[in-house]
């Protein structure tokens, strides 16, 4: 061996080992990154709900320069980090623009459809059964009525009696979770898809674990019967927000009742809040919604579109809504030309017995 020549073999293998560790820095990084921008996408388009925020998500790329627009911040706004916030519904463009390259998503924004007493045109009414009928065929949420019984059980049933539902001539608040088996429901809409299984008359409880379950809105009627010697506790009210708050659906549940003496003991529970109107004239209406703004109230719910429309055209009511900051929505909708109506003029939601369409 000539004299230096260990040490150029050194010096070689020095460089050869600072390439190779160059080259893995390389390889590691550089796949990581590759295959970040490869899964990054947006969708074409998106369906969001009015008043709902939906975020885009980057799939872990991480862009050297993004910017987002709308072309209808009235309908969509969007914030610097792609967040989406509903204003209206309507359509939209959102436009993306990463790294110098343009993404687009077509939004469109619907009023919420809310299944009155579950999808109860096709299933037997507020039963878990007709709850997953509406959220199966595309309801996103469900309306119900509750009561407390006198042994302080909540239920969930429309009438102030089951005779309807049961053929027992008892009171809903004589119906509790431990005698519930002896008044089954018998008589309602798709009963007969239900032979040999008992349905029951659900809980508050039951009800809630569904909403958490399905992730989808829930409208709950509080019902006031003072007429029949029937009263919501304070007990049973503490106990309502209890339980909402237990099966973490606060930000999924509206309360609402015609009562607001009731309505006011669910100030400060973080619980969206409604007030039934029934309009009878024009300075009623804007009472309403100005007693809604005044008490930080969110929702008001006109009983329907018979109810208003003597007085106010849809428009008009949007307007009132947009002047008071009050949504407002419709119970209940009978037509798809009645829900087309409210939705072109930024109704939150519309409940129905039946799913709504063209077709």
């Amino acid at each position: 061996m000539k004299p230096g020549d260990d040490m150029n073999k050194r010096r070689l293998g020095y460089t050869l080992l600072t390439v190779l560790m160059i080259l893995s820095v390389i390889f590691v990084s550089l796949p990581a990154s590759v295959n970040a921008a490869a899964k990054f996408k947006i969708p074409a388009s998106l369906t969001i709900t009015n008043k709902s925020v939906y975020k885009f998500d980057l799939n872990g790329y991480a862009p050297k320069s993004i910017k987002w627009s709308s072309s209808d911040k009235s309908i969509v706004f969007v914030t610097k980090k792609g967040k989406l916030t509903a204003k209206t519904p309507g359509k939209a463009i959102i436009t993306a623009t990463i790294d110098g390259k343009k993404y687009t998503c077509k939004i469109k924004v619907k009023t919420l459809r809310i299944a009155h007493r579950g999808y109860s045109s096709v299933y037997p009414e507020k039963t878990i059964e007709a709850f997953k009928g509406a959220v199966k065929n595309g309801f996103d949420g469900i309306e119900c009525d509750i009561w407390e019984s006198k042994n302080g059980d909540l239920m969930i049933s429309h009438d102030p009696t089951v005779k309807r539902t049961t053929g027992k001539n008892k009171y809903i608040w004589q119906i509790n979770k431990s005698n519930r088996a002896k008044y089954p429901i018998i008589h309602a809409n798709g009963i007969k898809n239900y032979k040999g299984k008992k349905l029951l008359i659900p809980t508050m409880q039951e009800t809630a674990k569904f909403i958490a379950k399905y992730k989808c809105r829930l409208m709950l009627h509080i019902k006031t019967k003072g007429s029949l010697g029937y009263k919501l506790s304070s007990g049973g009210i503490k106990k309502i927000i209890k339980i909402i708050k237990k099966y973490k659906i606060t930000s999924k549940t509206t309360i609402f009742t015609r009562n607001k003496t009731i309505l006011s003991k669910f100030f400060g529970s973080k619980i969206k809040l409604g007030a039934i109107t029934t309009p009878d004239s024009k300075l009623n209406l804007k009472q309403d919604f100005k007693w809604c703004m005044l008490n930080k109230v969110d929702n008001l719910v006109i009983l329907s579109v018979d109810n208003f429309k003597k007085f106010y055209s849809v428009k008009q009511v949007k307007k009132l809504s947009d002047k008071y900051s009050v949504d407002f929505g419709i119970y209940t909708t009978n037509t798809f030309k009645e829900f087309e109506a409210i939705q072109n003029y930024g109704a939150l939601f519309s409940m129905s017995d039946y799913y709504l369409d063209k077709a």
